[in-house]
């Protein structure tokens, strides 16, 4: 039996309905090797991931031969103490991972305060990350958190 380049590929789409921590303990494993340094057991919320791996049939695959395209939509998620003893809390926010880059989009809470975030980070470039990050701050936020030069 002879395997011809256009009939020997997989294309794998799953969808799938999960919790925050399962979604992260999954894209911290090959071939995403995705974790931000996040402890998947301080992480609650649910998750809709949209699943999508493609690549060519043979032996000894290496991680980096497979396309990787997957989706998330977070709700309801808890992240407890991730930075200063601080939660994080995002009604609803978009997760994107490929096998170049991630981002990030949505409204959040940090330490209740209002936080909007729209992030992308190329994985091959650690320093060429770009983003925003929005918050209305008045003299009680700058306080919390802990900025002095406004106050």
């Amino acid at each position: 039996y002879v395997l011809y380049k256009e009939h020997n590929f997989i294309d794998i789409q799953i969808l799938a309905d999960t919790n925050g921590k399962d979604a992260l303990q999954y894209i911290a494993n090959q071939p995403l090797d995705f974790m931000l340094g996040l402890n998947p057991e301080n992480i609650k919320g649910d998750a809709r991931i949209n699943l999508g791996l493609a690549f060519e049939l043979y032996q000894d695959l290496k991680p980096q031969e497979i396309n990787v395209n997957v989706s998330a939509d977070v709700s309801n998620v808890l992240i407890k103490n991730i930075s200063q003893n601080a939660d994080l809390k995002l009604p609803k926010a978009t997760v994107k991972v490929t096998g170049k880059n991630y981002s990030a989009k949505g409204d959040a809470f940090y330490d209740d305060i209002p936080v909007s975030f729209n992030f992308k980070q190329d994985l091959y470039a650690p320093n060429a990350a770009t983003g925003t990050f929005k918050l209305r701050a008045d003299k009680n936020v700058l306080q919390k958190l802990q900025i002095q030069k406004f106050c």
